[in-house]
């Protein structure tokens, strides 16, 4: 079922109203830039996208540490265990492949790593380790739903972790409809993004 944001979304595409969509592009990103911490923290949904930002941060000298916000074994995962089959190529492995030292990596419990429970376990982390210094890599579309989620998790005496945004995210804001990939990514992120606003306006 689509829901009102989409729908105005087909129709732009439909009529093609780029300007329309490249601004709906923008809406969904809201990115800080790099700068030096301690930590990238990568959040379940950048994939291999936030280990290559990861790598670009490390080898620049940016960070010292990654930190990866690990969801729940699922069903699917546990019987592939139960069997004695260990899945390979995990994120810690591709990070150990692309030359993060295993001693510079640490795994954040995640729940079912959603944005809820992502962002709760963030918030759990912080307030443990209440010197650390981090930048939180998303993916571009969650970005500015993902930072909005974290606010309102995080004690109001302490400044938000930087948000940033992966470079190796195919979405685009110039282009994002053209591509059915991001095409399909977009709706359904501007469609939870503006029920975030509806339900949260503030």
């Amino acid at each position: 079922m689509v829901g009102g944001a989409g729908l105005v979304l087909i129709l732009a595409i439909a009529f093609g109203h780029r300007l329309l969509l490249q601004a709906a592009g923008s809406w969904l990103v809201d990115s800080d830039p790099p700068r030096q911490t301690e930590y990238a923290i990568l959040t379940p949904e950048t994939d291999r996208a936030g280990e290559l930002e990861a790598t670009v941060l490390f080898e620049n000298g940016l960070i010292r540490r990654v930190a990866i916000l690990v969801p729940d074994e699922g069903g699917i995962d546990r019987e592939f265990r139960r069997r004695g089959v260990t899945l390979s190529n995990s994120r810690v492995e591709r990070l150990l492949l692309l030359g993060i030292p295993r001693e510079r990596v640490t795994l954040i419990p995640a729940g079912e790593g959603g944005t809820t429970d992502s962002t709760s376990a963030l918030a759990a982390w912080f307030r443990q380790h209440p010197t650390a210094d981090a930048m939180i890599i998303t993916g571009v579309t969650h970005s500015r739903r993902f930072k909005r989620a974290l606010n309102r998790k995080w004690p109001n005496d302490q400044l938000l972790p930087l948000v940033h945004a992966t470079r190796f995210d195919d979405f685009r804001a110039s282009d994002w409809w053209q591509h059915r990939p991001t095409l399909r990514g977009g709706i359904v992120e501007l469609q939870k993004l503006a029920l975030d606003y509806l339900v949260h306006p503030f």
